[in-house]
């Protein structure tokens, strides 16, 4: 039995204790030989009853639970997901967030869509959480780019479901806390995959639902996975799947972990970026323009000096560490810069980014000094912006970083030293250590 169906009905076990879960049919081997009979349950027994079996179609076509979700439970629970965000109050009165709750009901048409949401919410609530409270912002895209109404629904089906995937990775690793190994961030990927898969077995599904699913985690400057496709190799449906996903990121890092307000989101979304297509990016920053977060400061007043203060000794250290990165361009001009090799586009717009809004100039030193004397509370907001802005270019430096040290093989090839190349990189490592 492979591991990826066993983890399924491992699921499938365990939600069969509080929700019967029971064969609709026969289950036969790719023989077509009777494993186990219509009507018996989902638990250890028939798990391990079908261990030794490859069975003629998947597991999810044959169960029935005796109890799924439906449209009103999922409309409360999206509601009760929003209740926990600092945008509870001002969900409710926009009509982004309420129109999805009507939305919901296209799920409904495709019952083993149900299932499986039904057995991601009892299991990974988290996970069902994220696609939840994320649902409006993939209607809001759709309607920011105009798609047709066929095309809306299929986008919102493939962001509801782009997650069941994980259903069939070993929860260990789903859930580990802290850094993957290469090996588990395969696995990790592989969701992407497995969601295509299934996607593929649900009857009258569109297939572009299937393809938004795979290329979801697809960047348009080709860095993505799981094929490193770009630019116009890429969908519409699955491009839109993708910046809501970094939207739902920033959201974990920024609202839920650092209590920063919605708007702090649209910030980041501003800045220049290889991730997107350009009218994909500023289709999102139209939509939460629109939005309207309301700002509340994310600190109290004294730690605003104390992060000023800080900021300023970070602007100086991500100033030195980004000088030493361009002399290793300089050095190496002809070899590093040539078209074949992706990871340059992103060094040139990190370039662009940090010379358009003059982050690393001395003139902001200036500014942070003078905000530790004498900050003002209608200083906040700018400080924040500046905060977020400092710490977006730190993540992009060190993702080009990491895409270089990615390479490291071919880059060895081009400086024509191995020994150089690993000096680069611990040079630029005491400057400004990687996380």
């Amino acid at each position: 039995m492979s591991s990826s169906r066993g983890h399924y009905i491992d699921h499938l076990t365990a939600v069969n204790k509080k929700n019967k879960v029971v064969l609709a049919e026969d289950v036969l081997n790719e023989r077509g030989v009777l494993v186990v009979k219509k009507g018996a349950e989902v638990n250890k027994e028939f798990a391990l009853k079908v261990a030794k079996h490859k069975l003629i179609k998947p597991i999810e076509q044959s169960v029935s639970l005796s109890q799924s979700i439906d449209h009103e439970k999922i409309k409360q629970s999206c509601k009760a997901h929003l209740s926990k965000l600092s945008i509870s109050e001002h969900a409710q009165k926009n009509s982004e967030f309420s129109a999805v709750l009507a939305f919901f009901e296209c799920l409904f048409k495709y019952p083993l869509v149900v299932q499986k949401l039904t057995v991601l919410e009892e299991r990974m609530p988290r996970m069902f959480g994220r696609v939840l409270n994320t649902s409006s912002l993939v209607l809001g895209m759709c309607r920011e780019l105009n798609l047709s109404d066929e095309s809306i629904e299929n986008v919102f089906i493939a962001h509801m479901i782009s997650d069941v995937g994980l259903l069939h990775i070993d929860p260990n690793v789903v859930n580990k806390k802290g850094k993957y190994t290469a090996d588990e961030w395969r696995l990790m990927q592989g969701h992407v995959a497995i969601a295509k898969h299934f996607a593929d077995q649900v009857p009258s599904l569109s297939p572009i639902v299937s393809r938004a699913l795979l290329e979801h985690h697809e960047r348009e400057d080709g860095l993505g996975y799981p094929f490193g496709k770009k630019g116009d190799k890429l969908c519409i449906e699955g491009q839109i799947l993708s910046i809501v996903d970094s939207v739902s990121g920033l959201s974990t890092k920024l609202v839920h972990k650092q209590s920063y307000s919605w708007n702090a989101i649209l910030h980041i979304m501003q800045m220049p970026g290889t991730e997107h297509k350009i009218e994909v990016q500023n289709a999102m920053i139209r939509l939460l323009r629109r939005l309207q977060f309301p700002h509340e400061p994310a600190y109290k007043h004294a730690q605003y000096k104390l992060l000023a203060k800080q900021c300023a000794a970070q602007r100086k250290r991500l100033r030195l560490w980004f000088l030493e990165f361009e002399k290793i361009f300089a050095n190496h001009q002809g070899i590093l810069t040539s078209n074949d090799f992706d990871a340059v586009a992103l060094h040139k717009t990190l370039e662009n980014t940090i010379h358009e809004t003059g982050i690393l100039n001395d003139t902001q030193h200036d500014w942070l000094v003078d905000l530790e004397q004498n900050i003002q509370p209608e200083d906040y907001i700018e400080l924040e912006e500046y905060i977020l802005l400092l710490d977006e270019v730190k993540f992009r430096c060190f993702f080009v970083l990491r895409t270089f040290i990615g390479h490291e093989d071919e880059l060895a090839k081009r400086v024509g030293s191995r020994e150089l190349l690993i000096s680069y990189f611990m040079g630029l490592n005491k400057i400004l250590p990687m996380s």
